[in-house]
């Protein structure tokens, strides 16, 4: 998902708004196709995909919900849509509540096309505490993409709801950024970001927006923060180099362990022996320095679970990242 993509699409939902308001305001449903599934799209939820969304999804005494986002087929956030510019009132938040809490979905969003307001719904206190970011398509586009990170497939499914902090995307455009600091001050999409690694060959992408497409190729190459970098052959590859990367540099160690995969407490990722807790054998364990890694997943999978382990010992996916071919 390149942020230059989603920054383009907060803009069309702006301009949408605009145009077809009156139409808008009257009808959920499309409020739902122009403005509320089209953002979900872009942030890595497939609506077509029942395992990643289900729409009008089956909650308690046959209510239905809007939509339902999964995290290996279990409900992770609630979401109900109204139609444009309806008041999300009280009543509509308590209503998303009470179905993540009859779900155990940690998160749930309320949403009227323009407006966004997504809550942790496993922390305690009142609605105001509960809430992580609210969203309105009238702010400033690059700040709408920032909080839209929130919603994000992989932040969602691991657990890690928050306002994003991107880095710069593409670093041969800093100084052309720098020339014209007026025009992007308040624009921390491009301006505000941490140090990547100064790669310039081929189509870099940081890890932590970088969206592995079922199907398609592997990258070809990984680059870490010290600006070192490896080929990687295959998708189970990203991860092995990560973890060897980490353990090299003191970061990643039997302390650590075990690293479990959210939502799957019967499941490990990395063990200093290769045994779930269940007893079963890792179906492909992949030996790195002192610890073993489950590499029997997909490359979405895989992916997630990278960016994982670095949050894990406490560094920034972002600092990682990967070239395509």
């Amino acid at each position: 998902m390149p942020l230059e993509s989603l920054l383009e699409l907060v803009k069309t939902l702006s301009d949408r708004i605009d145009e077809h308001g009156p139409a808008l305001r009257q009808s959920e449903a499309l409020t739902r196709y122009a403005l509320i599934d089209p953002l979900l799209r872009e942030l890595g939820w497939d609506t077509e995909d029942p395992n990643l969304v289900i729409p009008e999804y089956s909650v308690n005494n046959n209510k239905r919900t809007d939509y339902v986002l999964l995290s290996e087929g279990h409900p992770t956030m609630i979401v109900e849509a109204k139609s444009l510019d309806t008041h999300l009132g009280d009543d509509v938040i308590f209503q998303a509540l009470a179905y993540s809490m009859n779900e155990s979905a940690d998160h749930f969003a309320v949403t009227n096309g323009r407006q966004w307001k997504i809550y942790d719904s496993t922390k305690s206190g009142n609605l105001e505490q509960k809430l992580i970011v609210s969203i309105d398509l009238n702010e400033n586009a690059p700040q709408v993409c920032l909080k839209a990170l929130a919603l994000w497939q992989p932040s969602v499914m691991f657990g890690q709801v928050k306002v994003g902090q991107p880095p710069i995307l593409d670093p041969t455009e800093e100084p052309q950024i720098q020339q014209t600091p007026a025009k992007y001050e308040a624009e921390p999409v491009v301006s505000a970001a941490p140090t990547v690694p100064a790669l310039d060959a081929g189509d870099w992408q940081p890890l932590s927006v970088f969206n592995a497409v079922k199907g398609s190729s592997a990258p070809i190459e990984i680059g870490f923060p010290d600006n070192s970098t490896t080929t990687i052959k295959n998708w189970k590859s990203i991860i092995i180099e990560i973890v060897n990367w980490l353990i090299n540099e003191g970061l990643l160690n039997q302390s650590h362990c075990p690293v479990t995969r959210p939502r799957a407490r019967t499941r490990y990722i990395i063990h200093t022996s290769p045994t779930h807790p269940s007893g079963n054998q890792f179906v492909a364990a992949e030996r790195v320095g002192p610890l073993y890694i489950e590499t029997n997943s997909g490359s979405t999978t895989i992916v997630n679970q990278a960016r994982f382990t670095i949050e894990k010992v406490g560094q920034d996916p972002s600092l990682f990242k990967v070239r395509l071919p």
